[in-house]
């Protein structure tokens, strides 16, 4: 039996939209961030409390860039398959529907003859409720061109037992 490791390495995630794993992903990252409120009461300089008033989740992609077609390459996030601007704004404006980003972990490996012949892929995260909110590419001389996208999810990743 291989020996099993304790860290998600990237060698050892798939990230899947919409069923659909994204290929030639260079880095994924999601950050949470929380907004308190500062309470002080008059009389006072000092805080007293400071509550919680808002959970924001962003997150960003990098992948090499292939096809300009592909460039956001997570499926149903951002849908620029129309014939005119007009379409493309009414699409995104009434039409846009959020997504939920699954990554796995690799775990589980079957061996045969030791070679690992299939794994049981299990969910280390989901990321639900995620909108585009930017996306670009570079072409830099010596290097391979790479897209970046990033946008904002609504519910706070927890870990649900």
């Amino acid at each position: 039996m291989a020996a099993e490791q304790a860290v998600l390495t990237a060698a050892r995630a798939i990230i899947k939209v919409n069923g659909k794993a994204i290929g030639r992903l260079q880095s994924f990252r999601a950050t949470e961030n929380i907004t308190r409120a500062s309470v002080t009461g008059i009389g006072s300089l000092t805080r007293k409390e400071v509550p919680a008033t808002l959970v924001v989740g962003s997150w960003s992609a990098r992948f090499y860039t292939v096809d300009f077609g592909k460039i956001t390459d997570f499926p149903g996030i951002e849908n620029r398959n129309v014939q005119s601007t007009e379409q493309y704004k009414n699409t995104l404006t009434l039409a846009e529907i959020p997504v939920d980003i699954y990554i796995y972990k690799k775990d589980n490996p079957t061996l045969t003859g030791g070679v690992v012949t299939a794994t049981n892929d299990t969910v280390f995260v989901v990321i639900r409720n995620c909108y585009i909110n930017s996306r670009g590419f570079d072409l830099t001389e010596g290097q391979v061109s790479g897209t970046d996208i990033s946008g904002e999810y609504t519910e706070p990743i927890i870990n649900v037992v």
